[in-house]
């Protein structure tokens, strides 16, 4: 999550798999299972102060001037 908060999705994946899959792999995790909670959480990191990558785009596509960002980021904090 925290790289999330600097760097864009694929370069995170790009960082951290080739170093955790192998680990998680001899730990006996099941490495289609390590792959969505990895997924999830680059996307939740997307979505963390103070760049929120994610909460740009959900304003950008909405299209509605009246929506603020404050809006956005409260709705997204659970």
């Amino acid at each position: 999550m925290l790289l999330g908060m600097i760097l864009d999705s694929s370069s995170i994946l790009l960082i951290v798999v080739p170093i955790a899959a192998p680990i998680a792999q001899g730990l006996g995790f099941d490495l289609v299972h390590f792959g969505i909670i990895t997924v999830i959480a680059v996307e939740v990191g997307l979505l963390t102060p103070p760049f929120g990558i994610l909460i740009f785009t959900v304003h950008a596509t909405l299209g509605d001037s009246d929506t603020k960002l404050e809006a956005i980021f409260a709705g997204a904090m659970p």
